[in-house]
């Protein structure tokens, strides 16, 4: 695993870190924002969300039970102040921490409803900084927020292009755990001392989060922050339960496994997103139950029948989809992202990958 010099620290640079939610930033990065600053780097957090959708811990924190659009916004602004203070004690100028106020625990939907003012304030921001560093969560995070940024920022990037893109992607997973299948991608800032200090005063300062089992979240922080090269794609083959993507004769053929998970209820759902060489984006889901039987492959939100794929059951837990005779309606695919979505709790079997295959 590299450490962090190797990644160079050039004075006059700019650095964008995007966080899905207040704290994200303190958890993923509070180190190296400090140590980038230090340099002479010129940073900005765009926090995605004000993270206003935590119904439990805002009744924990504000002592009621009735939570209405009332109380989460004003939640919201109690985050908002949290982060703001949290980043200035890290070095952050108000200024260049930037809030988009976009949906608590709804990112997933603007990404399968295509939302293009999401993709265009993302690009915008990206396009505004004009970053050497962008830093953002790994497509491979078990939060669905983080996972579905990852892919709405790489849309975005699509829409900027390749002569816009920076020098340097890396990802963070605070969720779960990052790609490990290539371990010469990860980078591994090694915090001193004072950094660590610093890095622990500005998460306590997201008072809000530490109604309930603060010692718990004080786990989150680490004296070693590990980031993972973007190169592509977004999230590697290995613990993910999508083990294979491949085609045959048209048919598309996906192979996967489900673990055995406590408190896992109700059925499977596989989502896909679609995006062709004019950077059309089009998305998709089917629905299974049981271990051998007939899906239908339908578009999103409308629910239209386009497709229909079969699921069979291999030894084991090992599980293969075959859709036949369908492309997704596109003449040809440029990228193609998949989702097996199985909800436990407050986040999801996996993250998104991104099929490294050619569709012909």
């Amino acid at each position: 695993m590299e450490d962090s010099g190797n990644i160079a620290f050039r004075r006059g640079e700019r650095l964008i870190f995007f966080a899905p939610h207040p704290d994200d930033e303190t958890l993923a990065a509070g180190g190296m924002i400090q140590r980038a600053i230090s340099a002479g780097i010129e940073v900005a957090v765009i926090l995605v969300t004000n993270g206003d959708n935590n119904k439990w811990m805002q009744r924990l924190w504000e002592g009621r039970w009735r939570i209405d659009k009332a109380a989460r916004a004003r939640y919201g602004r109690s985050r908002k102040k949290e982060a703001i203070l949290a980043l200035n004690h890290l070095g952050v100028a108000d200024s260049r921490s930037i809030f988009l106020g976009y949906p608590d625990q709804g990112l997933t939907r603007l990404l399968l409803t295509r939302d293009s003012y999401a993709i265009k304030a993302l690009a915008d921001c990206i396009a505004m900084w004009q970053p050497h560093i962008l830093i953002w969560p790994s497509a491979s995070d078990r939060h669905p927020d983080h996972s579905a940024l990852a892919v709405l920022i790489l849309l975005a990037l699509d829409k900027l292009g390749a002569g816009r893109c920076p020098e340097t992607i890396l990802s963070y997973v605070i969720h779960g755990r990052l790609p490990d299948k290539d371990v010469s991608r990860l980078i591994r800032f090694r915090l001193s001392r004072y950094e660590f200090q610093l890095k622990k005063e500005a998460f306590l300062m997201h008072a809000s989060q530490l109604a309930f089992r603060w010692p718990w979240y004080l786990d989150y922080l680490k004296e070693d922050e590990v980031f993972f090269k973007n190169d592509n794609p977004l999230c590697a083959y290995g613990h993910h339960p999508v083990r294979d993507i491949s085609m045959d004769n048209g048919a598309i053929r996906l192979d996967f496994v489900l673990k055995a998970r406590f408190g896992v209820v109700g059925g499977r759902t596989i989502y896909f997103v679609v995006v062709d060489s004019s950077s059309n984006i089009k998305t998709f889901f089917l629905e299974f139950r049981g271990h051998e039987q007939n899906a239908a492959l339908k578009s999103f939100p409308d629910n239209e029948e386009v497709g229909n794929a079969v699921v069979l059951r291999g030894r084991r837990n090992h599980f293969t989809l075959v859709i036949e005779g369908v492309l997704f309606g596109c003449n040809d695919v440029k990228r193609l992202f998949v989702k097996l979505e199985r909800k436990y709790g407050f986040f999801d079997e996996a993250g998104w990958l991104e099929a490294r295959i050619k569709l012909d």
